[in-house]
């Protein structure tokens, strides 16, 4: 089945079950977990039609539920597929000659934090020069607290990936594979 078809076929179906499963279609292995999804909707359905398996899916409440049922007994094993393609991304940066991210990521830790605290200084000179404009002051609260959001969430991105996250890549997705 084409890459673009079993994809675009498994997050229809997928969607049954909400968003949870869609971020696993991304990356080199996402082919194999979408034809995965939709082997588990046809052994559900018995279609071998993947179109009708999805149809019969959203039309019965009951075999969208044994579906639900038999995907989070697969859980693990999707997972594991989907991460295996990422397990050695930072050794394989680490042992490449190009070393952009080097430098994007020495920006974002040497000035998110002084962008951070303007804004947080901005944010209080506008709590004091609109405090008579409710809306207009908590409009423009939102956009910065969502702006400061964003640049700690890039110094969180650069330090997980240098540093590794609660669990390496590689850990993860053996430890997941062990499970399935």
């Amino acid at each position: 089945m084409a890459a673009l078809t079993a994809i675009s076929l498994a997050m229809g179906i997928a969607e049954l079950i909400g968003p949870k499963v869609v971020g696993l279609f991304a990356g080199d292995k996402g082919e194999q977990v979408a034809e995965q999804v939709i082997s588990i909707a046809q052994g559900v359905t018995n279609e071998p039609d993947p179109v009708t398996s999805l149809s019969m899916l959203r039309g019965e409440p009951a075999l969208a539920a044994e579906f639900q049922l038999a995907l989070l007994q697969q859980e693990s094993s999707l997972v594991a597929m989907a991460y295996e393609d990422r397990a050695d991304a930072r050794q394989m940066y680490l042992g490449s000659e190009a070393k952009t991210a080097d430098k994007i990521s020495q920006q974002v830790m040497s000035w998110n934090v002084w962008f951070v605290l303007a804004l947080v200084v901005i944010n209080a000179g506008a709590v004091f020069l609109l405090k008579e404009e409710a809306a207009v002051l908590a409009t423009v609260s939102n956009i910065l607290g969502i702006v400061i959001k964003s640049l700690l969430d890039e110094r969180k991105d650069v330090t997980g990936f240098y540093l590794g996250g609660s669990l390496d890549g590689r850990e993860a997705s053996s430890d997941l594979r062990n499970k399935a």
